[in-house]
């Protein structure tokens, strides 16, 4: 078991269960404006590297919302989302052990995009987030056979500031996972940043496996949803 990163669970999988919305076509102009508002490597400062995305299934995410009493009051924003039902785009980029993933989602109607950052914001939500980071990081140690290595597993989640002065509305929440292994104590810090320009979410997951993230690219954060903000409303 060489890091934690290994074996979590972001908190970006989980959060994205999240907003659902009515299913609809989604429009071309839309899916240019989540295009358009993705971080560039260009938004960063020197010695960042872009890096290949990766397709994280929530399912299992989904399923254990049903069985934590603290998230039965949010399975509601799960909602009826299909396949062409939003535009989306995802982009990531790494530093020495940190890594950024933007991720932007344009909602057919404003309801949508509100719901996701109005619940994020709730303790009861981190409640929720803190069983499900828990519940989900036990759940691919029993399934690599590396549970029994373990001698500690704690996960912290808290509400935090965005950090940054832009969009119609944001919201953030972190967690610390400590993992305890053969005497050896390592953590992953996990930052994730929602922040709505109109019907669109423009998130932002940041794992840090040394230190926690404070204020780690607000410029970078800045720039991407005033690019979104102003293809949309072009």
């Amino acid at each position: 078991m060489s890091s934690v990163s290994a074996l979590v669970v972001s908190v970006t999988v989980i959060l994205g269960v999240w907003g659902g919305v009515p299913a609809g076509a989604t429009s071309p102009k839309d899916q240019r404006a989540a295009q358009a508002g993705l971080l560039t490597l260009q938004d960063f400062p020197a010695g960042w590297t872009a890096s290949p995305n990766s397709s994280n299934d929530n399912s299992a995410t989904k399923k254990a919302i049903d069985t934590i009493a603290a998230c039965k009051p949010f399975r509601p924003l799960l909602g009826n989302a299909k396949a062409g039902s939003r535009a989306d785009a995802k982009s990531t980029f790494g530093l020495s052990g940190l890594s950024v993933s933007n991720n932007i989602v344009v909602f057919p109607t404003l309801a949508g995009a509100n719901r996701t950052v109005r619940a994020s914001k709730s303790g009861a939500f981190s409640a929720c987030t803190q069983r499900l980071l828990q519940q989900g990081i036990t759940q691919q140690l029993n399934d690599t056979g590396q549970a029994a290595e373990v001698q500690h597993l704690a996960v912290a989640v808290q509400l935090l500031s965005a950090g940054v002065s832009v969009g119609d509305d944001q919201s953030a929440v972190g967690a610390t996972v400590t993992l305890s292994v053969g005497g050896t104590t390592t953590s992953l810090h996990v930052e994730d940043i929602f922040i709505r320009a109109g019907r669109a979410i423009d998130s932002f997951s940041y794992e840090d496996d040394t230190n926690p993230i404070t204020d780690t690219v607000p410029s970078a954060i800045s720039a991407s949803v005033t690019r979104l903000a102003g293809a949309l409303s072009s």
